[in-house]
């Protein structure tokens, strides 16, 4: 039961409190990818009409999670039906032949959909970055392979 206390009631809308679930117990939750990758903690319970409506979760960045894509949401944790494209971000990136491009530091997108067009990488602070569209893309799981060898441009 969520509320171990009693809890006097004042509502002309709830009877009851036992199929009910405070926001607050979302904070602090972990959140993990259908592969069960753990990709960060709840930080934040957004609501919209008194719904809530998804979270924020705080890994290598914050993102917000709609509610349309949890595929279990239990005590202690939340599982997600998708892989967030936004883990692709810090992974590295090899050619079909094994060479380092480099390593992913951004995605681009044209929507907020869990989807993008092209990854933005670099092999070093300093050096000049390479966009790699989706199409040329092989596998996207621990690391990034490309389907074919990279050649630098000049």
């Amino acid at each position: 039961m969520l509320f171990t206390r009693r809890v006097e009631i004042l509502s002309s809308r709830t009877k009851k409190l036992e199929s009910t679930k405070k926001f607050s117990s979302y904070i602090g939750k972990n959140v993990y990818s259908k592969s069960g990758e753990l990709v960060g903690k709840v930080y934040d319970v957004i609501m919209k009409n008194d719904n809530m409506v998804g979270v924020i979760y705080k890994g290598a960045s914050r993102v917000f999670i709609g509610k349309e894509f949890f595929k279990s949401d239990t005590d202690d944790a939340i599982m997600l039906k998708i892989e967030p494209v936004t883990g692709l971000i810090g992974k590295h990136v090899y050619d079909s032949t094994g060479k380092i491009i480099g390593k992913v530091v951004e995605l681009k997108r044209k929507s907020t959909a869990n989807s993008f067009d092209e990854l933005r990488v670099k092999k070093a602070f300093y050096s000049m970055s390479v966009h790699i569209p989706k199409k040329f893309i092989a596998v996207a799981k621990k690391n990034i392979i490309l389907s074919k060898p990279w050649e630098e441009k000049k």
